[in-house]
Parts: structure tokens; C-alpha cells; sequence
């Protein structure tokens, strides 16, 4: 969890499970509602807000307090408490290897190498941290520690707005901890390194995860689709953006040692099939799939399922 009223901070060590993940996207903002004794999606909902992110990739909630509290009345989720996704374009994470202590002196310890090592690209950040299991080849002097922060001035921005609206923000989380939530259900996480591909109207959103943890993110701007072309520029640029993001991650970010071993896709693209062909040419040793969440929908139906997964994720918190 990045973040709560009465501690904030980021990755979800415990809480009393909340029904509700909420999302804010380039274009709106939806809302999965889900049923915990069984597992199943009871409610879900997108809301179009046109031009909801500003240039910076910083959302403007305020203007639409009144719609956000209309459309929270009518699906009857006032005082419903509820997860929220900060925007991945304005959240930071990352593997680290912190000098290993005495129990009592590990978090100060933490605090100092987080400071002295990271340099976060927004100002103002909440950060959180978890030590992780060591690996066998390990360094057993070392504590492998996953950090993740995101700016306060904006988490607390878009909580105040949402608690107006009506809802009660439990915590905020990292999409890519929300999406490992569903891999982790389906054991799509064991499979060395994976790429998750999570496409919006503008942009994608790319989450790594090595050995079951997310340590890297990053987004891409998506060129949109005609009617009247085969699309080629779009699909070229998808290509370009993801090879640049595979050769930066196993080459410089762990100096040839990793491959990424497959690529879940995800999101709302109506043309997810042909990236997927696309993808499955151009890296050839990379298993390419999509992500199925049906599974979780039994009752509920709505267009693009897994354009819901981050919500879903957020509402899987918790849940058994």
C-alpha cells in the first residue's frame, strides 16, 4: 500500500479487506466492486471524463466533483470503502539491495541507503519499502528491498476529492502490485520474468515483474487507430517502444543477466489480437498472451474485461 490516513505508506503489509478498487484513467474512472465470500465481481462501472489527466499526467479531479458524486450515489457506493490506484505515470519503483543488520537497526538502516541511493523523480514523495525472501544465489550480506513511492501532493489531492464524492480511501496502491494480484491467482508469476502490457486510449502501461516482484514500470504513448489504413505507423511504434523498454531492462537495468521470459496483454485496445501477432513476430523466444479475468466476472458483464484489472487487483486485496 503507498499509502493510508493513519499510516501512510505504500505496499500492503495488512488491512481489513475493502470491496472496492478504483482507478483513474486518461479518460475517466471505474470502479470494481467485489463479492469476497465468493470471489466474484459484484458491480462494475467506467465513467468517461474527457481530458481527465492534464499534460503533466497529473488528474484534475475537482472540476468533476459533482459527476463523481452523482455517478458514486447511483451505483449506491457512498462510505463504501475503497483501494485507489495512483497513476502509473506518476509512480516509481524499484529493487534494492540494503546492507543486512541487526533486526532492531534494519529500518533505519533502510531509511539511510533509500536516501542515499535513489533519486525520485517527482518532489514530495510517500515512500514505502518491504524486505523481500532472499533468493538462493543471493548475497547473504545484502536484504533485497522493493521501494516504491509516489508524490504526496497528488495522492492527497485525489483522496480528498474522492472522500467528498462520497467514498472512504483505505489505501492507495502501484497498479503493477494490483495486476500481481491476479498473476499470483493464476500462477502466471513463476515463469521467470514477465511483462505486463496494460493498453489505454493514449498510452500503454508496461509493469516487469522478476521472480514473482514488480521492479520496474514505465508508459508509452500509443499512436490511436484509423479507419481508412492497415495501421502499420501504430503498430510500428508499439514495436519500437517495447524493444526499447526489453533491451533497457535485461541490458542496463540487469546487465544481461535476466531474458523476459513472456508478455501478458491487457487493456482496452480493440486490436489487442494483432498486437499480440505482432509482438509474437518480433520477439520470437517470448511467450505472447493476453490476460483472462472471466473467471471473476461470472454475474457481470461489461466491454473489455481485463480493462478492469488494475480495479480488480485493488479489490483482491485482502481477499482469500
Amino acid at each position: 500500500m503507498v499509502y493510508n490516513k493513519r499510516n501512510p505508506s505504500i505496499i500492503n503489509r495488512w488491512s481489513r479487506p475493502a470491496t472496492l478498487g478504483v482507478t483513474m484513467e486518461e479518460e475517466g474512472i471505474r470502479f470494481v466492486q467485489l463479492d469476497h465470500k465468493f470471489g466474484t465481481v459484484a458491480a462494475c462501472d467506467f465513467l468517461p471524463l474527457p481530458s481527465l489527466f492534464n499534460e503533466e499526467g497529473v488528474p484534475e479531479l475537482s472540476v468533476h466533483l459533482h459527476t463523481l458524486q452523482s455517478w458514486i450515489a447511483r451505483h449506491g457506493l457512498g462510505r463504501s470503502k475503497a483501494h485507489l490506484a495512483a497513476p502509473t505515470s506518476q509512480s516509481f519503483i524499484r529493487v534494492i539491495r540494503v546492507p543486512k543488520v541487526k533486526a532492531r537497526q534494519q529500518r533505519q538502516v533502510t531509511d539511510l541507503e533509500i536516501e542515499s541511493s535513489l533519486r525520485f523523480p517527482f518532489e514530495q514523495p510517500i515512500i514505502d519499502y518491504h524486505w523481500m525472501d532472499e533468493q538462493p544465489e543471493g548475497d547473504e550480506d545484502t536484504l533485497p528491498t522493493l521501494v516504491a513511492a509516489v508524490p504526496r501532493p497528488l495522492i492527497e489531492e485525489m483522496v480528498d476529492v474522492l472522500e467528498k464524492a462520497g467514498l472512504h480511501i483505505t489505501s492507495v496502491d502501484l497498479g503493477a502490485i494490483a495486476v500481481s494480484r491476479i498473476l499470483q491467482r493464476q500462477n502466471r508469476l513463476e515463469q521467470g520474468c514477465v511483462m505486463v502490457i496494460l493498453f489505454q486510449a493514449k498510452e500503454a502501461e508496461v509493469y516487469l515483474f522478476y521472480q514473482g516482484i514488480p521492479d520496474f514500470i514505465r508508459t508509452f504513448p500509443l499512436e490511436q487507430m484509423t479507419e481508412d489504413s492497415l495501421n502499420n505507423w501504430r503498430y510500428s511504434e508499439i514495436i519500437s517502444s517495447v524493444t526499447r523498454i526489453v533491451n533497457f531492462y535485461e541490458y542496463t537495468l540487469h546487465e544481461g543477466a535476466v531474458r523476459i521470459s513472456s508478455i501478458v496483454l491487457a487493456g482496452a485496445a480493440p486490436d489487442k489480437g494483432e498486437i499480440r501477432q505482432q509482438l509474437s513476430e518480433t520477439f520470437a523466444q517470448i511467450d505472447v498472451s493476453e490476460l483472462n479475468v472471466q473467471e471473476y466476472f461470472t454475474t457481470v458483464t461489461s466491454e473489455y474485461l481485463d480493462s478492469y484489472a488494475i480495479a480488480l487487483g485493488l479489490a483482491l486485496k485482502g481477499a482469500k
